[in-house]
């Protein structure tokens, strides 16, 4: 625990008294004594009643806090709607598919939704020749396997 960020804690958990206690004293016997520390804290944190209150006290001392979710509750949070970090899409094959959104938002304008997503392959021809290539060259890079796609639905 650095002598930079002790002090925050001590703030949080309104324990002063720690910053002399012996265990606790230098950043070398802080480190000697993290678990005993840690322990400290985690019955702290066990005496309160919600997420939000801790997230209270610990905003207070300026202190980061925050839930570790899966994907799946990440996907679905307040925050992700919010932020738009998951979009929609049409799956191509009657349904909807989520996949993550833009990583980033602007204070005014807003980035168009990505659209459909794209089979495998599908837009070889078309970047191939964008790039120079003729049909027997992109034909012929498809008989070695160098590009391949998905078959596009009927």
């Amino acid at each position: 625990m650095s002598s930079l960020t002790f002090p925050f804690y001590l703030t949080a958990m309104r324990r002063p008294e720690l910053a002399s206690d012996p265990r606790f004293s230098t950043p070398a016997l802080r480190a000697k004594n993290l678990e005993a520390f840690h322990a400290i804290v985690q019955n702290w944190i066990l005496t309160f009643d919600s997420l939000d209150t801790l997230d209270a006290q610990l905003d207070e001392a300026k202190l980061a806090f925050g839930v570790v979710r899966d994907i799946s509750d990440f996907a679905r949070s307040d925050w992700a709607e919010w932020w738009g970090a998951i979009d929609e899409v049409d799956d191509r094959a009657g349904g909807m598919v989520r996949i993550p959104g833009k990583p980033w938002r602007f204070s005014v304008d807003k980035l168009d939704h990505p659209g459909m997503p794209a089979f495998r392959g599908e837009h070889n021809e078309e970047v191939l020749k964008e790039l120079g290539l003729c049909e027997n060259e992109i034909n012929a890079l498809a008989r070695k396997g160098a590009i391949t796609a998905d078959p596009l639905p009927q």
